[in-house]
């Protein structure tokens, strides 16, 4: 995501539609019945926490990572797409130097959101976090942390301090892809209950246990379906990418480039990401078998409809979720048309962030989407128009509505 430095808030919901995976993965939204401390004491203990500095001025700081070896920062793919040599992070006050980005070969602003970072140097003082390996994690109780924007339950996030929060959650699910869990409140809830809040993206789920810190997700994304496309509020359900699956295709890419040498970086001058464009070979490694990178940058409406918690949106629902963009932050421009046949259109652009299209049959159905972005990275690391489905449904636009346009 990458062109202008972008948000990273608002490109993970962008994704996820209000899951970026989405207003992008979102510090910390808490519970409102208990005390803010708590949480930032729980936080101390979690030296691993690299904040990965993706930053528009006057704004605060974007997007977190994790120190998984003594060079390598492990983030969100969607969040290393801002990220190239010559970029500073910061751990435990030290600001490290980036060498090399390497993105999950497979990832398209969908699964796989998933990234490795390599240090010019090595960290010293902290010791990484274990990538967690066992298959066994629904159930399990996570602590996640982050510096972004907080709030509670109630509000949604309403601020950013600066400060750096923890909170606890228990996995619900695990699919090859994802870890999810959402906001409960009442009995349901941890002690601590809490979610990743807008800044957060990249940010750690972690299982401590027998001593050992383990990082079992990353954080991608956040589904607003069951709060009207509201983020951050009890009701609201955490996609992280699970870090067992990618376990294999992390130890390739952190044995494979071990011993590279720093990349040399000169004061102001413009440098292209090491991430070389071509497909990384994975067949080495033990990690499932997956679909080989679609060259053509199309898809599934099942694929499409993924972002979505694998339930597609009828027309009403899509006219209501983009409608909400009109208050985001940003330059939004939202637009509905008819088209012959039946069918109806519901299309969304921003300067910045790129847009998308969806298409509706008479009943309401989803029959098509497209994806299109002016940043590089999402397919082939050039930019472009990612469709799902049929998208003839719709070849000829009659009369239009513009909701909004900025």
């Amino acid at each position: 995501m990458q062109k202008a430095k972008l948000s990273c808030r608002s490109a993970v919901w962008l994704a996820l539609f209000l899951l970026a995976r989405a207003t992008p993965a979102p510090g910390i939204i808490i519970r409102h019945d208990r005390d803010d401390g708590r949480y930032l004491e729980l936080a101390k203990s979690y030296s691993q926490l690299v904040h990965m500095n993706t930053q528009e001025p006057g704004k605060p700081p974007d997007g977190e990572g994790t120190l998984v070896d003594f060079r390598w920062v492990a983030t969100a793919a969607h969040i290393a797409t801002l990220i190239k040599p010559g970029h500073l992070v910061t751990l435990s006050g030290r600001d490290y130097e980036v060498a090399a980005v390497h993105m999950h070969p497979e990832w398209n602003d969908g699964p796989h959101d998933i990234a490795l970072i390599r240090l010019a140097s090595e960290v010293s003082g902290v010791e990484p976090a274990l990538i967690y390996r066992q298959q066994d994690e629904a159930g399990q109780l996570v602590t996640l942390v982050g510096i972004g924007d907080t709030g509670t339950g109630v509000t949604g996030p309403e601020r950013n301090d600066g400060r750096v929060r923890a909170a606890t959650n228990r996995i619900e699910s695990a699919t090859e892809a994802w870890l999810k869990f959402p906001f409960d409140q009442g009995d349901k809830a941890t002690e601590l209950e809490g979610i990743s809040g807008p800044g957060d993206s990249g940010g750690p789920a972690f299982i401590d246990d027998a001593g050992k810190r383990y990082l079992v997700g990353i954080g991608s994304g956040q589904s607003t379906r069951a709060t009207g496309g509201r983020e951050g509020l009890y009701g609201v359900t955490e996609y992280y990418t699970r870090v067992s699956t990618y376990a294999p295709w992390m130890d390739s890419i952190m044995n494979d480039h071990a011993s590279d040498e720093p990349q040399a970086v000169e004061s102001g001058a413009t440098i292209e990401p090491v991430e070389t464009p071509e497909p990384i070979e994975t067949a080495k490694t033990s990690a499932p078998a997956r679909t080989a990178r679609r060259e053509s940058c199309t898809g599934t409406l099942a694929e499409y409809c993924e972002r979505y918690g694998g339930v597609c949106p009828t027309y009403d629902e899509a006219l209501e979720w983009r409608s909400k963009l009109c208050s985001q932050r940003g330059s939004w421009s939202v637009t509905t048309r008819a088209c012959d046949g039946g069918y109806r259109q519901v299309r969304w652009n921003e300067s910045l962030l790129g847009g998308g299209e969806e298409y509706f049959n008479a009943e309401g159905q989803l029959v098509a989407a497209s994806l299109h972005t002016d940043y590089p990275a999402y397919c082939n690391r050039t930019s472009f128009t990612q469709t799902f489905g049929n998208r003839d449904a719709c070849p000829a636009r009659q009369n239009g509505t513009q909701l909004c346009k900025r």
